[in-house]
């Protein structure tokens, strides 16, 4: 099985390292980066000077980070479940389920799974994880990433952001070749990040590890659904983020180590926190649409999805460590279902 580059903007960095789709982009991001050749450059429309009058001023205003924590059911002092990444789930008299919060990443200081996961994974007779890595696209990834032949990225970007993203994507091993003819979006998300280190990420040895021991493997997901998000969103709202990520590139890479150390510190309060200060930069309008569409939507789904294989217990749950925090994330709304959660690590 092949292995693919993973990225994400400053931005949502931290929601989609630790919401599920860096499952989704690292398989498949890189899949096809040389599949289309140049053509011919065409006149560049400058669409980006119309962002923002698109948009009310309200909209566009950056929030003040401390009012956005206030506000933000996932950052609050009394804020559930701040620690921990293994929770054991039950109902009363029912057999137990676990859920682990991952973090999508192949760093070497996370790839050794403590042994108490392990022995909850031998005990599991269904692994539930965001998609399955196997399972087929509906369309091609090429369909989701790049636009129709005779259409470029040169055309939406203006002349200073297109050389300025050229110049972002040559440090990370891109040519122009590989994404002249990408959207918007998926260039941020193929610049976002450096390139796996190691052969495998934490989530995919949890699922080559459930494969090994003949555990049913179940997705809560599937990639398109992770996919569609942000091949619906408007231009104006992917160029912002590809812009975003253009003008904070410097500082990717630290803030990836924070989120890491945090997840290694088994504190959600901490990677709540962090993403919290990196989408308080956001309009308000494209904060919400991600709040709801990356995480509280997807949260109630997972959890209907879940649910039979809760009922029968030994369900081992892997997913992206926010989904756990807050007010709205899965074990707060499952407690409201009359599960009972113990941290176990």
């Amino acid at each position: 099985m092949r292995h693919y580059k993973a990225s994400f903007t400053t931005n949502l960095a931290f929601f989609l390292k630790l919401s599920g789709f860096f499952l989704t982009i690292i398989f498949l991001v890189s899949a096809c980066n040389e599949t289309k050749p140049i053509v011919k450059e065409t006149a560049s429309i400058d669409r980006y000077s119309r962002v923002k009058t698109s948009i009310s001023q309200e909209d566009w205003k950056f929030t003040d980070t401390a009012t956005v924590a206030v506000n933000n059911p996932f950052f609050q002092q009394s804020m559930p479940f701040k620690k921990g990444l293994l929770f054991e789930v039950a109902k009363l008299g029912e057999k137990p389920s676990w859920i682990l919060g991952t973090i999508h990443s192949d760093d070497k200081r996370i790839m050794t799974i403590p042994e108490i996961i392990l022995k909850k994974l031998d005990k599991s007779i269904a692994f539930l994880l965001e998609i399955d890595f196997e399972a087929p696209l509906t369309k091609s990834i090429q369909e989701y990433m790049y636009y129709p032949e005779g259409k470029t990225l040169q055309e939406v970007l203006t002349p200073e952001l297109y050389q300025t993203t050229l110049a972002v994507a040559k440090k990370r091993n891109y040519t122009e070749a590989m994404i002249h003819a990408m959207k918007p979006w998926a260039v941020m998300v193929s610049l976002s990040t450096p390139p796996l280190k190691g052969t495998e990420f934490l989530d995919f040895k949890l699922y080559h590890l459930a494969k090994e021991k003949k555990i049913k493997v179940i997705a809560l997901e599937t990639a398109d659904e992770q996919l569609t998000i942000f091949d619906q969103m408007s231009l104006e709202d992917q160029i912002f983020m590809l812009q975003d990520l253009i003008d904070n590139f410097s500082k990717v890479d630290a803030l990836f180590e924070q989120l890491l150390t945090a997840w290694i510190d088994k504190d959600l309060a901490k990677i709540a926190q962090i993403s919290d200060q990196e989408m308080a930069r956001m309009p308000k309008v494209l904060r919400h649409s991600f709040s709801q569409n990356l995480l509280y939507k997807r949260n109630k789904k997972m959890i209907i999805k879940a649910e039979p294989s809760l009922e029968k217990g030994y369900a081992f749950i892997a997913v992206g460590a926010l989904h756990l925090t807050g007010t709205k994330g899965i074990l707060v709304l499952l407690q409201e279902k009359g599960y009972k959660i113990k941290k176990i690590y």
